[in-house]
């Protein structure tokens, strides 16, 4: 796995390649048990999130992304910096479906549906991590993200009223 993340130049969406490396991934989280040393957990952390999350991308299919974060926060569900790693890329989702909004100039239903999407991702994976201020600092950024994808009211106000 080490030597795919050095050697690894640009982003795949290619299927096989993704599906080969989301099982070697599950191998390695299946590995952490209570025994498990707290470096040996970062490393594992830093390779999953380096050759997995940011070596996936589906470019401007959104959705496709975001069942695909779906999927590893699932997969993955025991190690907190891939959690972090896991809202931080769903917060730069956010970003470029306000980004691909604004440049098309077209706000539907649709983009307000999953905008509010990918704040409930951000809702529902920030109480999972152990750090308080991990979870603070991510509740802020979420809070800064969604403003802009959705009606400041509704789901700002809900995140950081939450914490």
């Amino acid at each position: 796995m080490e030597a795919y993340v050095r050697e690894r130049f640009e982003p795949t969406c290619d299927p096989v390649i993704t599906h080969s490396v989301m099982r070697v991934c599950r191998l390695m989280h299946d590995s952490i048990n209570a025994l498990s040393v707290d470096d040996q957990v970062r490393a594992i952390g830093s390779l999953i999130s380096n050759g997995l999350i940011r070596a996936v991308s589906f470019g401007s299919d959104l959705e496709q992304q975001l069942a695909f974060l779906v999927e590893c926060r699932a997969a993955f569900y025991n190690i907190d910096p891939v959690l972090k790693h896991l809202v931080h890329s769903v917060n730069h989702v956010a970003a470029q479906l306000h980004w691909t909004a604004a440049q098309s100039g077209s706000r539907s239903r649709r983009t307000a549906s999953f905008a509010r999407a990918c704040a409930a991702y951000a809702f529902i994976t920030i109480p999972s991590l152990n750090g308080v201020f991990h979870r603070l600092s991510l509740y802020l950024e979420s809070g800064q993200v969604t403003p802009f994808i959705t009606e400041p009211r509704s789901s700002t106000d809900v995140l950081l009223q939450y914490y």
